[in-house]
């Protein structure tokens, strides 16, 4: 309910303030929420990037692996994001996180955004991935949900927030490292019905792809309960400076 109430009070005051740029105010036009400044700002992912993982890479080689998914193989089959996480675009991602703004991943759904979509495969299901009940209830909705429903606006009836669970509490990821991050998600994830997952292309989203190793161990479970093909859409993904 906190989720559709959210939503009605964005809406409401986008109509009462419909030209005026989310981030710095500036006038704007009715069907965008922010204006052309501050998208410039906003760092999209554009090509080169993995084909695999669809981490943006230096050079002009297209169509190539990064190192990480040559030395080890990431457990979905390909993941995509539609930002680099930085600047305004982790304004943008923290907006949606924290503040419920949801309906600003509209704006996203742009060709060069439905042009990474579209790389993936055409899903016979769509899956957030979930939050553990106590932290669902501590914050009230499920920030992957709401970009699931927002980018996925047409395929409502495709989303599934309920078939993949988190079924223990898991410590925040902040600040720890692959091995860390990978023994505190080691069997965080289960299925509920492994017939409807069993045979289905599956994409999973997420907010912000930072080591993959939240989506790995999601991929895993679906991947062990009959999924015939996992593929991953963040809202963002951290590109980690050398």
């Amino acid at each position: 309910m906190r989720s559709g109430l959210a939503d009605f009070f964005f809406s409401i005051t986008r109509f009462f303030d419909p030209e005026n740029c989310y981030f710095c105010r500036k006038p704007v036009s009715t069907d965008h929420f922010w204006c052309k400044e501050c998208d410039d700002e906003i760092s999209r992912v554009t090509v080169p990037y993995c084909r695999r993982c669809g981490l943006p890479l230096p050079g002009p080689l297209e169509n190539r692996l990064c190192q990480d998914c040559l030395t080890d193989k990431p457990i979905f089959n390909q993941a995509r994001a539609l930002l680099i996480y930085e600047k305004r675009s982790r304004d943008l991602v923290r907006s949606v996180k924290y503040q419920h703004q949801s309906p600003l991943v509209r704006q996203l759904i742009d060709p060069p955004g439905r042009k990474l979509i579209n790389e993936l495969a055409e899903p016979d299901l769509i899956i957030p991935v979930p939050l553990h009940l106590s932290r669902l209830r501590e914050r009230g909705y499920n920030q992957s949900l709401l970009i699931c429903r927002n980018l996925f606006a047409e395929r409502k009836r495709d989303i599934d927030p309920f078939i993949l669970k988190r079924s223990r509490p898991t410590m925040s990821q902040t600040g720890m490292n692959g091995r860390e991050r990978r023994r505190n998600l080691k069997n965080a994830f289960t299925v509920r019905n492994r017939e409807r997952i069993r045979g289905r292309r599956i994409i999973l989203v997420d907010d912000v792809f930072t080591t993959g190793t939240t989506v790995n161990e999601c991929a895993r479970t679906l991947y062990r309960a009959g999924a015939a093909q996992v593929d991953v859409l963040t809202l963002a993904r951290v590109v980690m400076t050398p």
